[in-house]
């Protein structure tokens, strides 16, 4: 599969988590929906082109996650006026959100001839010449980001047995105790298919756990990300 890596950093991050409303919490990673969004709005895509695509996009692309710093969050508090409304109708409303948000993404391409690699490398295109259509955010428009690409490079088959990774494992992957023990870990439960009316399928719910600036070993499937670059090369678990 072809694919490329890249970093994602920025002040403030808010991807909401769909169980919680009145005052949203967030995920602790991108969901691969926000990403693919990400994509879209960085390559022109128009909105109504993407929704109609989006779900096999989530099908066609596949990521992985890697944490290379330690994740801090605040509760951010606003006022909510209506647009018509008596100046005195207003309520407070609150939201958490991810201070000084760092991720380095895999992206990989599962299907070629499909909206999914015209995406997939308009986006690179653009990464590489550091155009952005429409500005990217992490999850709200007042959450811009920086994008930087890493490499390029292609996923290879997919194995099975112990690996050493700083990427995301799923919750079902076996730790090594003895690589856990002094690793500050954080769990998840990403969406990673959203319909065309960008609502999250209950069922494409995928539970992670990753390692926090570190690595540790487990044991499952995974896949090995080769960078064009010499001597880059390093295990991942694709969702």
């Amino acid at each position: 599969m072809k694919a490329f890596r890249m970093k994602i950093s920025g002040q403030w991050a808010h991807f909401r988590r769909t169980e919680t409303n009145n005052q949203p919490l967030t995920h602790n990673i991108i969901p691969k929906t926000a990403l693919i969004g990400l994509m879209g709005a960085v390559s022109g895509w128009e909105r109504a082109k993407l929704r109609k695509a989006f779900p096999q996009l989530c099908q066609d692309i596949a990521y992985s996650v890697k944490v290379p710093a330690p994740l801090s969050k605040m509760s951010f508090g606003f006022t909510a006026r209506p647009s018509i409304s008596d100046v005195y109708d207003k309520s407070r409303k609150t939201m958490e959100i991810i201070r000084n948000p760092q991720y380095e993404v895999i992206v990989a391409l599962r299907q070629t001839g499909s909206d999914a690699e015209a995406l997939f490398s308009n986006f690179v295109n653009c990464l590489k010449s550091e155009e952005q259509y429409y500005p990217a955010v992490l999850g709200l428009h007042n959450c811009p980001c920086n994008l930087e690409l890493l490499d390029e490079g292609e996923v290879l088959q997919e194995n099975e047995g112990e690996f050493d990774t700083s990427y995301f494992v799923l919750s079902s992957h076996k730790p090594r105790m003895d690589t856990v023990q002094e690793v500050v870990l954080g769990f998840d439960k990403i969406p990673t298919i959203q319909n065309s009316r960008l609502r999250n399928l209950p069922d494409s719910y995928v539970p992670v756990v990753f390692p926090v600036n570190a690595s540790i070993k487990v044991e499952g499937k995974y896949n090995q990300y080769r960078s064009n670059r010499q001597n880059v090369s390093f295990a991942c678990v694709l969702v």
